[in-house]
């Protein structure tokens, strides 16, 4: 909370409230919120080894996007 409040000022003060990407912040936040509520409920519950197996599945399927998205796809972004 701290690094993202000092991070929020900072971009406030050098390029006013239009440097916040708040298209951003209108996701991140609910998705923090969800995840913390979600992850208690959830620790204890599920074995370390299928949560360490979800996991690597994610950031797999996350840096595969990526990658296709920086490579294959690059023209579209451009």
């Amino acid at each position: 909370m701290g690094a993202a409040g000092t991070h929020l000022a900072q971009l406030a003060s050098e390029g006013g409230l239009g440097a916040i990407p708040w298209n951003l912040l209108v996701w991140a936040v609910p998705g923090a919120v969800a995840g913390a509520l979600v992850g208690t409920r959830l620790q204890g519950k599920v074995s370390e080894q299928a949560a360490r197996r979800f996991f690597a599945g994610l950031f797999l399927l996350i840096g595969v996007t990526f990658l296709m998205a920086f490579t294959v796809f690059a023209g579209r972004f451009a």
